[in-house]
């Protein structure tokens, strides 16, 4: 099922990729739709669910909310949230110099993980 959005700071994901876009930018995860990549900065807060339905959303600290297109059962949701995490340690690591460099055409992607694409 569709998700609707039910206000103007909240928008889809398809994709998370995680890379740095430049050799001085700091390593992101970026939401990927058909717009294009956007930059989800800040630490975001990861959470199971969105105006009450099951599905995955991240709060980065500026406001804006990215919600994933479609809803989940709970343990589809479990597996988007461990793997979210896994990219969210993964951009840390790239940042402290402690994994290799991802770029965008070596992006860390959230559909390798879960093994498909969307």
């Amino acid at each position: 099922m569709k998700i609707e959005l039910v206000d103007q700071y909240t928008d889809f994901f398809d994709d998370i990729w995680v890379y740095r876009s430049g050799e001085e930018q700091p390593c992101y995860m970026y939401a990927v739709n058909e717009r294009g990549h956007t930059p989800i900065a800040h630490n975001p807060v990861l959470t199971d669910s969105y105006n009450h339905i099951t599905t995955i959303m991240l709060m980065p600290q500026n406001g804006c909310k990215w919600v994933l297109r479609n809803n989940l059962d709970f343990e589809q949701a479990q597996v988007y949230m461990d793997n979210i995490s896994k990219l969210m340690n993964a951009c840390e690591l790239i940042n402290w110099k402690r994994a290799p460099e991802r770029t965008i055409e070596t992006a860390l992607k959230l559909s390798d993980l879960l093994g498909h694409t969307f």
